[in-house]
């Protein structure tokens, strides 16, 4: 799952996390000056989507949830930026069991914001209960069915189904990036109640105003977008292609056609059937190549039938031609 909750334990604040607090500000910030609360960022339970976390992701998202910031229902905007992560750590529960028969573990975390006038509701709704639910955002490399170990959607078992007394489910493996965490309202976890969003990030727009140019960009794995122009760019080079193909298949089935045309001259016993499914395994360039040995074959045979038998004069040749 992706989501997680604000403990309700206040927890004990001290220099060490005052030092580390401090790593993320621009200046040395006083006890006074800031606000502290540990929360659960996420856990390895299957979340309503039917998917869960391995302990591995959990590991690798410590790190990459470090330093990040606090906004609320995942708007990406300064103005909705509030806390941030200043220590991570995944802690296991021995005494609970997840429904994939694992050990609970959860990523848990504790962020700080400063106090000042516009922080003061925040604060007040935090310590109220009122800002409890929160919700991670990240990107995952893999996911796999939980059955057969196989991609996810590439077989036949569903989520939330059981097989041999097993509860199938999508396991979230190998961690790319952790973008943000978020305060919601919107319950969907079923213990934190809380709703998740796994982040797409924005396609990557391409640059260029050529075909050429623009080709180039299509090799790189995250998605990529194209303005109106460039997409006008792109639509008429692929008319283009699609003429010149056009053209070029039409050449080549008149080169085809020649190729057996020169075949049965130069050679009236060949089979027809077999000289054209041998034309038609052949490439541009062989045709063309065997259209001109035969060409030569032809115009040697003329040369032969035309020639003068030897020790004959030319008269004698032609007497039979005389009236």
């Amino acid at each position: 799952m992706k989501e997680g909750t604000i403990l309700t334990q206040k927890g004990e604040f001290g220099l060490e996390d005052l030092t580390a607090i401090n790593r993320y500000t621009r200046r040395e910030l006083t006890a006074g000056e800031v606000y502290a609360f540990p929360l659960v960022l996420c856990d390895n339970e299957i979340d309503r989507d039917g998917e869960a976390f391995t302990k591995g992701a959990l590991e690798e998202l410590a790190k990459l949830f470090l330093g990040k910031t606090g906004l609320f229902d995942h708007q990406h905007t300064t103005l909705h930026q509030t806390a941030r992560i200043y220590h991570t750590q995944v802690m296991e529960h021995p005494e609970r069991v997840t429904r994939c028969g694992e050990t609970y573990c959860t990523l848990n975390a504790k962020a700080y914001l400063v106090r000042c006038q516009e922080t003061e509701g925040l604060i007040l709704s935090i310590d109220g209960g009122i800002r409890k639910e929160v919700s991670v955002s990240c990107k995952v490399a893999q996911k796999t069915c939980s059955i057969c170990g196989k991609e996810a959607g590439s077989c036949s078992h569903q989520p939330g189904q059981e097989y041999g007394g097993r509860e199938c489910c999508i396991r979230l493996e190998a961690p790319e990036d952790a973008y943000e965490w978020s305060f919601v309202a919107v319950p969907a976890q079923r213990e934190a109640g809380v709703t998740k969003q796994l982040f797409q990030p924005a396609p990557t727009r391409l640059a260029g105003n050529t075909p050429q140019e623009l080709i180039k960009g299509f090799g790189a794995k995250e998605e990529i977008a194209l303005s109106a122009a460039q997409q006008g760019v792109l639509k008429e080079y692929l008319g283009r292609l699609e003429q010149s193909a056009r053209l070029g298949e039409e050449y080549r089935l008149s080169l085809e056609k020649e190729v057996r045309r020169l075949a049965f001259l130069a050679d009236p016993e060949l089979d027809g059937a077999l000289m054209e499914q041998l034309s038609k395994q052949l490439t541009t360039d062989q045709c063309r190549a065997l259209c001109k040995v035969y060409r030569r074959r032809l115009e040697g045979k003329a040369k032969r039938q035309l020639s003068s038998r030897p020790g004959e004069e030319a008269g004698e040749q032609n007497r039979f031609f005389k009236i």
